[in-house]
């Protein structure tokens, strides 16, 4: 059995988002519009595949869950395990 992480988006108030959103850096930016833009639970794999695709960002595993712990630190996404069976186990 493997794991991995998804991300869920917390939500807030519009208002309050609003005036947090200038507490984010560029980085977190969009790594934030990324998953807004998957509009559900998003595993990192993916999130990887969609910041290198959409947005030219080609981060290691280990920089995007900094940037998604900053994230979930500062309220705006929650960090799930993902379990999934491998087959090859």
């Amino acid at each position: 059995m493997r794991y991995d992480y998804k991300y869920r988006i917390n939500n807030k108030d519009k208002g309050d988002l609003a005036m947090e959103l200038k507490e984010l850096t560029s980085a977190e930016q969009v790594v934030m519009k990324c998953i807004w833009d998957y509009g559900k639970d998003m595993p990192l794999q993916q999130l990887i595949e969609n910041l290198k695709q959409d947005y030219g960002k080609d981060y290691k595993r280990t920089t995007i869950r900094t940037f998604v712990l900053h994230l979930e630190e500062k309220g705006y996404v929650t960090t799930c395990l993902l379990y999934t069976s491998d087959a090859a186990d």
